[in-house]
């Protein structure tokens, strides 16, 4: 690095702010003519504040809504158990809790069981609360 390479921000000073016309930023110190930013001890408004004018959050309508008793419904498909199977984390008999232990649905969690679009090859057992009706005629 040499001393024509050193950039001029590195050296410039802090905006004297209030120190007469000639220093460009004299008389109101960039704060412009009057208003409640131009007051002293009055600039800090907190976020969203739009000078008593409804603010925006409140002019929105208010977006969706969770009941607090919804009970969540995850969807496996049979592909998903079939490659499990294979790869040796599930057995042929599934539980429920075998599926949380492998992260794949939450405690408490209802669980359908959904068609895929491999053709299941092994044949397996499974604790599930629904099934679509192509699954329900797969197993009849």
């Amino acid at each position: 690095m040499k001393l024509n390479e050193i950039g001029i921000v590195a050296n410039t000073d802090k905006k004297r702010l209030g120190r007469g016309i000639g220093s460009g930023k004299g008389k109101t110190s960039g704060k412009g003519h009057k208003g409640q930013k131009a007051r002293s001890g009055r600039g800090n408004l907190r976020p969203g504040f739009e000078g008593g004018q409804t603010p925006i959050f409140r002019r929105l309508p208010k977006h969706g809504f969770k009941h607090h008793n919804t009970i969540l419904e995850v969807a496996l498909t049979t592909d998903t158990i079939c490659g499990l199977i294979e790869a040796g984390k599930l057995t042929n008999d599934i539980t429920k809790q075998q599926l949380v232990d492998l992260g794949l649905i939450k405690e408490g969690c209802k669980l359908k069981l959904i068609s895929g679009k491999k053709e299941v090859k092994t044949p397996f057992k499974i604790e599930a609360d629904k099934a679509s009706e192509k699954v329900k005629n797969f197993l009849k």
